[in-house]
């Protein structure tokens, strides 16, 4: 394991390197450790899908240690938004908006959690405008992206919104055009 960081230094694009220690870190490091992994890789490097589903479990695993301390706190819920808009930004991927979708959908659902994850987002609405998101970045997805924009057009019909963007009008349910 010691070799795979100076591995790095002399070819800084290996991604086979970079993987192995990452899966290495995860299994004994600590998550400083694999945040730091995680980031270097991202700075040159496409992650696999699978690395980021385990970033994020590390991190929600972290933030769950204490009886769900960090899941009530903004900077942890700001690392674990961080993680989840990274790794949203670099794949298509439906399976990870849903558990952004559901990890905001938590966070909405608890009023000890929901303060910290209003700072953390930086909205009140943070649950509806991650639906948002992730309907806007997904809904070229024909075959699959129902799963997504159902739930933001349920959200948005029983809060009585018009969704601005690439949303749903109160009028007709459907999605709308761009609306700027």
């Amino acid at each position: 394991m010691e070799a795979l960081p100076g591995k790095l230094e002399t070819n800084p694009y290996d991604y086979e390197a970079y993987t192995e220690w990452i899966r290495l870190l995860s299994q004994v490091g600590d998550i400083d450790s694999v945040r730091g992994a995680m980031e270097r890789m991202h700075t040159v490097l496409a992650i696999p899908s699978d690395l980021w589903t385990m970033w994020i479990e590390k991190e929600l695993n972290e933030a769950a240690d204490a009886d769900n301390a960090g899941f009530k706190t903004a900077d942890s819920v700001k690392q674990i938004v961080h993680v989840f808009e990274l790794a949203t930004a670099e794949y298509l991927s439906l399976d990870m908006w849903q558990r952004y979708i559901d990890y905001a959908r938590l966070q909405a659902s608890d009023s000890e959690y929901r303060a910290a994850a209003e700072a953390a987002f930086e909205s009140a609405n943070f649950y509806l405008d991650t639906l948002q998101k992730a309907y806007a970045a997904t809904c070229a997805h024909y075959s699959q992206s129902q799963a997504i924009w159902k739930p933001a057009e349920r959200s948005a019909r029983a809060r009585g919104r018009i969704v601005r963007g690439r949303g749903y009008t109160k009028a007709d349910k459907r999605p709308a055009a761009d609306v700027h």
